[in-house]
């Protein structure tokens, strides 16, 4: 089943399979890798506020060059994949290094090299309406969040036994 975004050049597809399935991920890299978005099911809640476990997000194919500061990427880790966002863009070598982050996280993931990045999420369906989560608007958002969430987390750790 296919569904038109209007965002991207080529229709979206959705997949019923969980985040963490091994053909779930094989599926989403073969899709994105072709320059099709996929809609899924969120799951967990280490990106709160920004969308919660069970909303559906729109992820698009993204080349690693273009992934920005504050943007939300999928990324292949060891339990499937892994929506965050990219906190702080690096260069090793001759290619780039993001450090992501859900925004409810204390801590920052290990690093991110860039072919493990298979896309960026656009939009999450919250309430019957689409969110958009790029542009200039989105990601002034984000950098609030990030930076609140930021200062949350060293209050936390000052107060913590």
């Amino acid at each position: 089943m296919t569904e038109d975004t209007g965002r991207t050049s080529k229709p979206v597809e959705r997949c019923a399979l969980g985040l963490g399935h091994g053909a779930f991920v094989d599926l989403v890299c073969d899709l994105l890798g072709r320059g099709y978005g996929v809609r899924c099911r969120a799951k967990g809640g280490s990106m709160f506020p920004t969308f919660r476990a069970g909303e559906a997000i729109t992820v698009a194919p993204v080349k690693p060059g273009g992934v920005r500061l504050g943007d939300i990427v999928l990324f292949a880790s060891r339990w499937g994949v892994t929506a965050h966002r990219v906190v702080r863009v690096r260069q090793a070598g001759e290619g780039r290094v993001f450090i992501t982050r859900g925004d409810a996280s204390m801590t920052s993931d290990a690093p991110v090299e860039a072919s493990a990045v298979l896309g960026r999420v656009v939009a999450v369906e919250r309430g019957g309406r689409t969110v958009h989560l790029t542009g200039r608007q989105a990601r002034l958002v984000g950098a609030v969040r990030s930076a609140a969430a930021h200062l949350f987390r060293r209050m936390r750790a000052r107060i913590a036994p």
